[in-house]
C-alpha cells in the first residue's frame, strides 16, 4: 500500500461508500503495517511491530466509528491514536514482563522446596511395648503422607485396626490435605499478584518524580497493597498440610485432648530413647 494514496484518501473513499467497512479496516491496517516510518514509533523489529498492531486492531475498529471531521484530518487522527496507544502498549508490556519475572522468581524458589517427598516403605516392623495400639495409630496418622499403601497394610494390625478401616481414615486425611493445598495455591496466587503490584507501584513512583500529587496517590496504593500482602502471608503461615491433632481426633471421633496426651507421651519417650522395653 506504499504506492496508495494517503489515509485521508482512503477515508474519503470509505465515506463515499466506495469501500465497505471491512475493506477499509483491512487497507488501513496494511497501510500502517507497510508505512512504519511515517508514525515515528519506537525502534521495534517487524515481529514486535506486528504484535503491537494486533493489539491495536480493535482500537482502530472503534476509531473508524468515532471519528468525526471536526478540525483534524483522518490521517492526523490515526497518528495521534497510534502515538498514545504505543506508549500504553509499551507500559502494559513492561508491567507484564515485571509480573512474569516476579512470579518466576517466587515460584521457582517454592517449586524447588516443595517437591514431592519420597514415600517410605520401611523394613518389617518389630515395634514392642511400652507403646500401645492407640499411640502407634496416632503416630502413624501424623506421618501418613510419607508411607506407602503397602506399609499401611502391614502396620494396620500393629495399630490395632482392620486394613479397610485404616485406609478409610487415611482417605479422609488425604481429602483434607487436598483442600488445604488448594487453599494454599489460591492464596499464593493472590500473594504473587500483590507482590507484583508492589513492584509496579514502586516503578511508577520513581517515574513520577516530577509529579508529587500523583506520587503521593501511588504511595497510598502501595501501602495498602503491602498491608494486604502481609495479611495473605500471615494466613499462609497458619495453614499446614500435615495432619494436625485436631484433624486426627475428628476423623477418629475422639476428643482432641486424647490425641494431644498420647502424642506428648510419644515425644517424651522418643526423646528419652524409650523405643523398646529395658533389657533385664
Amino acid at each position: 500500500m506504499q504506492n496508495a494514496s494517503s489515509l485521508n484518501d482512503l477515508y474519503q473513499k470509505y465515506s463515499e461508500g466506495l469501500l465497505k467497512k471491512e475493506q477499509f479496516e483491512g487497507l488501513l491496517f496494511k497501510f500502517i503495517l507497510d508505512n512504519h516510518q511515517q508514525f515515528h514509533l519506537y525502534n521495534w523489529n517487524r515481529d514486535d511491530y506486528v504484535d503491537y498492531l494486533s493489539w491495536l486492531y480493535p482500537r482502530l475498529n472503534r476509531a473508524i466509528d468515532t471519528y468525526r471531521e471536526s478540525g483534524s484530518c483522518f490521517e492526523n487522527y490515526i497518528k495521534t491514536i497510534i502515538h498514545w496507544s504505543s506508549k500504553e502498549y509499551r507500559s502494559t508490556l513492561f508491567k507484564s514482563l515485571i509480573g512474569e519475572h516476579t512470579a518466576w522468581m517466587i515460584g521457582a524458589t517454592e517449586m524447588a522446596v516443595h517437591e514431592n517427598e519420597p514415600e517410605y516403605s520401611g523394613p518389617e516392623l518389630s515395634i514392642q511395648r511400652p507403646f500401645n495400639h492407640r499411640q502407634i495409630l496416632f503416630l502413624l496418622l501424623k506421618c501418613y503422607y510419607f508411607v506407602s499403601d503397602e506399609f499401611l497394610t502391614r502396620i494396620a494390625p500393629v495399630a490395632g485396626m482392620k486394613k479397610e478401616d485404616l485406609f478409610t481414615i487415611i482417605a479422609k486425611l488425604r481429602n483434607l490435605r487436598t483442600k488445604r493445598e488448594s487453599e494454599i495455591r489460591r492464596l499464593q496466587e493472590r500473594k504473587y499478584g500483590l507482590f507484583y503490584r508492589c513492584i509496579a507501584y514502586e516503578k511508577i513512583i520513581k517515574a513520577a518524580g516530577d509529579n508529587p500529587a500523583h506520587q503521593n496517590l501511588i504511595k497510598i496504593k502501595l501501602n495498602r497493597t503491602r498491608q494486604r500482602l502481609e495479611v495473605i502471608k500471615r494466613r499462609l503461615s497458619k495453614i499446614h498440610v500435615h495432619a494436625t491433632n485436631r484433624q486426627i481426633a475428628e476423623v477418629l471421633g475422639i476428643p482432641k485432648g486424647t490425641v494431644d496426651s498420647a502424642i506428648s507421651t510419644l515425644k517424651y519417650r522418643i526423646a528419652q530413647n524409650q523405643w523398646a522395653p529395658k533389657e533385664t
